[in-house]
């Protein structure tokens, strides 16, 4: 998925995050900027706050109303919307099933899992830094393919 979500499909992605969370971490408080972030493609920061609004009205998730902080935790209605097969898009099965379509993650040493606990740096990177990367890979491609002593 390399196009930005929609705000539906950012919610979903939120939900189905905050509901990795809680299966690590029982109860787990999670900062809504925090999974904004992890995405490939940035999406506006208002929908953070108004994503958290929405799972909050739904029943979805529990907002701590934490001044300047977006910090939400996972309801059974929530747990309920992400295991069941009825969902508003199908963002919550393509993350499960290619998680890297989504989010930039790194690690040291080691293949690194999304959804996993244990030492993983996730880093979100701007749309400008991805277009400059695959500028020089295709310099490179293209030095290869020309240049005969390579």
């Amino acid at each position: 998925m390399a196009e930005r979500l929609s705000f539906t499909e950012f919610v979903d992605f939120v939900l189905v995050r905050l509901y990795e969370r809680d299966q690590e971490d029982a109860g787990a408080r999670v900062n809504i900027s925090d999974i904004a972030g992890e995405l490939r493609e940035p999406v506006p920061f208002q929908w953070v706050i108004d994503a958290l609004g929405v799972l909050d009205r739904r029943g979805w998730a529990r907002d701590w109303g934490l001044d300047n902080a977006n910090v939400a935790e996972i309801t059974g209605e929530g747990r309920l919307y992400v295991e069941g097969r009825e969902h508003q898009t199908d963002v919550i099965e393509q993350y499960r099933e290619r998680p890297y379509n989504f989010v930039f993650v790194s690690g040291v040493g080691h293949q690194v899992a999304v959804g996993t606990s244990g030492n993983v740096t996730q880093t979100s990177i701007s749309a400008d830094m991805r277009v400059q990367a695959l500028a020089i890979v295709k310099d490179m491609r293209e030095h290869l393919e020309t240049d005969a002593s390579l």
